[in-house]
This record gives structure tokens, C-alpha cells and sequence, in this order.
């Protein structure tokens, strides 16, 4: 029997696709004194979904992703496309994205620091 196997293209589209539509049509925004439920314009709504493309797809940060969202949609509103994407997203995965960034460019440098070392030798 054939083992079914998905792209790396494919199953990053799919892991967009899925935290896209977790996107909720309201947020609660807690404030010193109350609560309160704020509903999420379009422009809102496509902000996040370009900005979870960026951040699934190109592994950029959180703070890029929401700019990007906001250069291409002008009406949305910053605060709330992070409040989404903060809610969508597990805990700290924007911390463990940027801590894996880091080892993998740690490790990059130590490779091409072994390579020129002996490039120089030989």
C-alpha cells in the first residue's frame, strides 16, 4: 500500500488555510475599568489573513507581519489584527519562532565558519 505523502508547499498552504479560518469575527479587548467585544472590520479580517500568510509561509515576525498587513490594508486596525493573531496563534509561539531563527542562523554561521576554515587550510 502507498504511504500518501504532502508537500512541504502544500502543508504549510494547509496550516495557512486552517488558521485563517480560525480567524473570529469578534475580539474581547480588556481594559483597566471594562470589557468589551469589538467587532472586526474586513479590512481587519484581511490584514490577518495576509499577516498569518507571512508568518507561516516566509517565517517573519509577528510585528512585520502585522505591518505588512497594514501597508497593504490601511483601514485596519493594528491592535487588533496583533489581538487576533495573538489569539489564533498557540502560547509562545512567536517567542519559540524567534529562538529556533536564532539556532538555525547560530548554526548557519558555525557551518560557513567551519567551510572557510578549510578553505583556508587547504
Amino acid at each position: 500500500m502507498r504511504k500518501f505523502r504532502i508537500e512541504p508547499d502544500n502543508l504549510l498552504d494547509i496550516q495557512v488555510s486552517a488558521f485563517c479560518n480560525s480567524i473570529p469575527s469578534k475580539i474581547k479587548v480588556e481594559g483597566k475599568n471594562k470589557t468589551r467585544i469589538v467587532e472586526l472590520s474586513s479590512h481587519d479580517i484581511n490584514a490577518c489573513k495576509l499577516a498569518i500568510w507571512h508568518i507561516i509561509k516566509r517565517a517573519h515576525g509577528l510585528h512585520y507581519s502585522i505591518k505588512v498587513g497594514y501597508w497593504k490594508y490601511r483601514d485596519c486596525n493594528q491592535t487588533n489584527v496583533q489581538r487576533v493573531l495573538r489569539q489564533v496563534f498557540p502560547p509562545n509561539y512567536f517567542s519559540n519562532l524567534e529562538k529556533s531563527k536564532n539556532y538555525n542562523l547560530m548554526r548557519e554561521i558555525k557551518d560557513f565558519d567551519k567551510s572557510s576554515e578549510n578553505e583556508l587550510k587547504g
